[in-house]
């Protein structure tokens, strides 16, 4: 795969189809995942309310050997969160209703050892009230890349 941006809005719609027409395709069947003894695979929550993005971020965490839970808002995603068991969260900052800052306060609030990843078009420095308000573990700012969001996630996980 290559290392084009993930598309974030708007203006990168047509990237965001092509790139996502590109994880349909059929070298996702050829992909193989090796399990060993009783080693289970990571199992991720992704929150984001882009159809698009959630959709190619849930088929990149698969595409790496990860099962993925997805959901459209924070308010979806709670209770899915606390009806499910997890390895690792990702969630989207600017949500209507619950922003992620407060959907990974309340995560942290219940399980407090489950890693938990911001996703924003935003810099660090534009998260109004901070990104220490926001009680995550990592910070992966959209546009990003494959490659990113799977070095993202085997840091948290390690």
């Amino acid at each position: 795969m290559d290392e084009s941006p993930l598309a974030s809005g708007e203006h990168c719609r047509k990237e965001s189809q092509a790139n996502l027409a590109r994880l349909r395709g059929p070298h996702t069947l050829r992909m193989t995942v090796k399990i060993t003894g009783k080693m289970k695979r990571p199992r991720l929550l992704i929150i984001e309310e882009d159809d698009q993005l959630r959709e190619m971020m849930q088929l990149m965490a698969l595409r790496s050997g990860y099962r993925a839970e997805t959901a459209g808002s924070a308010e979806e995603g709670l209770p899915i969160f606390m009806n499910g068991t997890f390895d690792l969260v990702l969630v989207d900052f600017g949500m209507p209703g619950m922003d992620g800052c407060e959907f990974a306060r309340r995560i942290k609030a219940s399980s407090p050892n489950i890693p938990v990843c911001l996703t924003t078009g935003l810099e660090k420095d534009d998260i109004p009230g901070g990104l220490s308000r926001c009680s995550v573990d990592a910070l992966l700012l959209k546009p990003f890349t494959f490659g990113e969001f799977r070095r993202t996630i085997c840091k948290l996980l390690t």
